[in-house]
């Protein structure tokens, strides 16, 4: 691993240190290059080294984590006794893309593997034909490929560990297929005219000696990668309970404001201004004219449910009779109706539900006379009241059943969080065995 000091990424070299991986200890074949803070960027990577056959990191990108442990801004010894180990050992990368620390984290399983330690296959020789693609031509003898008995000669290979090579440079397809002894690498192949892509996971040829404990290094890599799948299922799961208590906390705010407005709307049913034609009648010394403001007109107001309030300081002030919203300082450009719609969008005036709202029917009033019996008075507030009551009802039904859905949440997360430590302490226990 070599660091270069004293510099922004791919800004000016004042120092270097190189430190090379003696016969027990090998790196990924990155070179950072480290600010004056601490942080480490990418800024190349060795040829032919597993960080760069990878495909996953970029000339820039920031570390972050590795085998799951914080070396954001840590000692370059710290990271550096993290990020070497035994050749042929797997370790975790996690790197933020740039400098932003709210990128998602990329993170990275990549075998060690000492400079210069040559590459191997899996026992396929291709041949491309006039257009680039890549068919088999031959199977090595015993080698990965051929014990498969998955590949065979003639198929046509457009992947490898997921990247597309059809029709791809050589050296693209090359970087992506040699690799460690030991290591594994997945290849997808169409066979003859079939248009489906199958796929086989093949180890890459090692001496007999080794191979044991490249496979154990192998079941650790899946263990790791399972681990990191779980703990990105536990970040979704945060998220969506996140999402779950806002809706919930949307919905008590909305039976909340139900509430206010029928304590408010049940103190106005004592005067006329649920009454359309009453609340027409005051706006007799309305100051706007039709031709000035026609969204804003008596007419329009009164049907909505205003009245006119006019005040020293607002001489144009309207007030609903039912949710008390109170506007005014109005514009030639606006409308009575979208206004209360968006300010008040619970209303009943704005929802078209009965709230004891009196129209005005061709010119005249069909409102209770001064002298109607007192019992249709009453029966009209309690009709009103039963409206409201459904409303709140059915939000609180719906209150009750996104506090199921946070709840299943929560239980959701501690289940994989549970998975996730049971995961990392078999891989703990293989590692010590």
């Amino acid at each position: 691993m070599e660091v270069v000091s004293n510099g922004p990424p791919n800004g000016p070299l004042s120092a270097k240190l190189s430190t090379t991986a003696s016969s027990a200890q090998a790196g990924v074949g990155i070179v950072f290059q480290p600010t004056d803070d601490g942080t480490l960027f990418v800024k190349r990577f060795l040829e032919g080294s597993p960080a760069e056959r990878s495909g996953l990191i970029h000339p820039g990108d920031c570390l972050c984590e590795v085998n799951g442990k914080d070396v954001f801004r840590q000692p370059m010894d710290y990271v550096k006794s993290l990020l070497m180990g035994p050749p042929g050992t797997t370790v975790r990368l996690g790197f933020h893309r740039g400098t932003d620390p709210r990128s998602p984290l990329i993170q990275v399983a990549l075998h060690r593997m000492l400079p210069g330690e040559e590459l191997v296959g899996v026992g396929i020789i291709f041949r491309s034909d006039a257009t680039g693609s890549l068919f088999v031509r031959q199977l090595q003898t015993g080698g990965p490929a051929e014990l498969s008995r998955e590949i065979e000669v003639g198929d046509c290979i457009v992947e490898v560990n997921g990247v597309d090579v059809f029709r791809k440079p050589i050296s693209t397809f090359t970087k992506l297929i040699l690799g460690a002894p030991g290591t594994i690498v997945t290849l997808g192949f169409k066979r003859g005219d079939s248009l489906m892509i199958k796929r086989v996971s093949l180890r890459r040829s090692l001496p007999q000696g080794s191979r044991k404990n490249a496979m154990d290094q192998d079941e650790i890599a899946v263990v790791q990668e399972t681990n990191i799948k779980l703990r990105q299922a536990v970040e979704e799961a945060k998220a969506e309970h996140v999402k779950l208590k806002n809706i919930l906390k949307e919905k008590q705010e909305a039976v909340q404001q139900l509430h206010r407005m029928y304590e408010r709307g049940t103190s106005a049913m004592g005067g006329r201004m649920n009454e359309e034609v009453q609340r027409l009648k005051t706006f007799e010394h309305w100051p706007h004219t039709e031709s000035s403001h026609p969204g804003v007109t008596p007419i329009i107001l009164a049907a909505d449910g205003f009245h006119f309030c006019p005040t020293p300081q607002d001489p144009d002030t309207v007030v609903c009779f039912f949710c008390d919203l109170q506007l005014g300082d109005w514009e030639r450009s606006d409308d009575a109706k979208a206004v209360h719609r968006k300010l008040s969008p619970n209303c009943p005036m704005v929802l078209g539900l009965p709230c004891g709202n009196v129209q005005k029917v061709n010119n005249a009033s069909t409102k209770l006379e001064d002298d109607a019996p007192a019992h249709m008075r009453l029966e009209n507030v309690l009709a009103r009241k039963a409206t409201l009551l459904q409303a709140v009802t059915a939000l609180e039904t719906s209150l009750e059943d996104a506090r199921r859905q946070i709840v299943d949440a929560i239980h959701a997360r501690k289940k994989l969080q549970q998975e996730a430590a049971v995961l990392a302490s078999g891989m703990k226990t293989r590692k010590n065995d």
